[in-house]
């Protein structure tokens, strides 16, 4: 609520915060209104809407903005990283020992890996996060800040070492985290990175990943993990890769995006309203169970359905999933738009910004298959990023060079 007042008392207060046109607030008012609207929808009562109150993230890229006018931002990078180092190796260690230090008995989350409650002494990583997956997509949105700057010539070679060292573990973590859609996620962080190569040496890069995952195919021996759900694994690790290649494996998933699309047929403009996924959603799981002889679900309905974008239509309607599209668009764009105005003037600010739109979009694909915009971890960190771009944004514009972007169309005024 605290931050809720001090954004509108802000906006009203502050010149700056005044003339920020930037079309981002737009559709985060518009999201947090069609989530509202949802809520009264389902259940027209004050309960409805007080979970509102997990909305107020969405304002902190309009107090990190300013915030950042007083940091120093490469002391603060390099503090970012040592913590990020120091997770990444936790998560590794847990991976492998099942270790759970900073929790007291009773509280400790060490989870074995075993679909067919077979006890294997490997864990999840999670460190100090709630869920192997928020981890993951921790280190999703971090990662590529510091590949980023460690393969430009910004700093000293020692320091870009170490940022490609750190970033290398924060991969790591995030393998050994066993979360599939991170994967899937980095490995487009690491595309849209690569895009900064020159195209020979993209062209190149292509045709060599190409020809290694080819002949790498009959060595991955893929599927032989499991038989059936009763078997023992080989190794959690080869078992995850598998299933992603497996069809099989993703059927509870595949019935899960089923049973919402049915739920979504039925409140198809306004959804369900937020958190109300444990009352709905059972009748519509209930009929996709029996239809595929009775499959019982894995996780629960308040779960949700493993897809942000699903969730979000489901939640929210059609009305707010095109207002979450049109967040990500907005960000998107104007993070392309200051890559583009930095050139060579600000290298600095252009690998940041390459590094946060790497991130933004890996976050997004592995969005195709998780919730974790809904975890307070990850939400905290990608907003304090988007409010970072935007400070950045605002230092590139503030260039003499640059003065030819401040006009109507600029995405933020002079």
């Amino acid at each position: 609520m605290a931050l809720y007042l001090l954004f509108f008392a802000a906006c009203f207060f502050f010149p700056d915060w005044r003339q920020l046109k930037i079309p981002l607030i737009w559709p985060v008012l518009a999201l947090i209104g069609s989530a509202f609207i949802s809520g009264l929808s389902a259940d027209f009562s004050w309960e409805a809407v007080t979970p509102l109150r997990e909305f107020w993230r969405f304002f902190l890229p309009f107090v990190v903005w300013k915030s950042f006018d007083g940091i120093k931002s490469d002391r603060l990078l390099k503090i970012f990283l040592f913590m990020l180092v120091l997770v990444s190796i936790y998560g590794i260690v847990q991976y492998f020992e099942g270790v759970d230090w900073f929790r007291g008995e009773g509280h400790k989350k060490i989870t074995p890996y075993a679909p067919d409650g077979l006890i294997t002494g490997v864990f999840h990583a999670k460190g100090n996060f709630s869920h192997h997956l928020t981890y993951a997509h921790y280190l999703l949105l971090a990662f590529p800040l510091f590949l980023s700057l460690g393969c430009r010539p910004l700093y000293s070679w020692p320091l870009r070492l170490g940022m490609i060292a750190g970033s290398f573990c924060m991969l790591g973590g995030l393998f050994l985290s066993l979360g599939r859609s991170a994967w899937l996620g980095a490995l487009a962080a690491l595309a849209v990175l690569a895009l900064q190569l020159p195209k020979k040496w993209l062209i190149a890069l292509g045709i060599f990943i190409v020809i290694v995952g080819t002949a790498a195919v009959p060595f991955l021996n893929i599927g032989s993990s499991f038989n059936t759900y009763q078997q023992s694994i080989e190794t959690p690790l080869k078992a995850r890769f598998d299933s992603m290649l497996t069809s099989r494996h993703h059927r509870d998933r595949f019935f899960l995006w089923e049973s919402a699309g049915l739920a979504i047929r039925d409140h198809f403009w306004l959804g369900i309203g937020l958190n109300n996924d444990e009352q709905i959603m059972p009748a519509y799981r209930k009929i996709v169970g029996e239809q595929y002889h009775h499959h019982t679900f894995l996780n629960k309905a308040s779960a949700g359905v493993h897809n942000i974008y699903l969730q979000t239509w489901l939640n929210f309607g059609l009305i707010g999933l095109l207002c979450y599209f049109w967040f990500w668009g907005t960000v998107l764009k104007w993070n392309f738009f200051w890559i583009r105005a930095a050139k060579k003037q600000f290298p600095f600010e252009k690998a940041l910004l390459w590094g946060m739109q790497a991130g933004f979009a890996g976050f997004m694909v592995g969005g195709v298959f998780e919730n974790s915009l809904r975890d307070g971890e990850t939400q905290t960190l990608l907003f304090a990023l988007i409010g970072w771009s935007l400070h950045l944004g605002k230092h590139i514009e503030k260039s003499p060079a640059n003065s030819s972007l401040k006009n109507k169309d600029s995405l933020v005024p002079a």
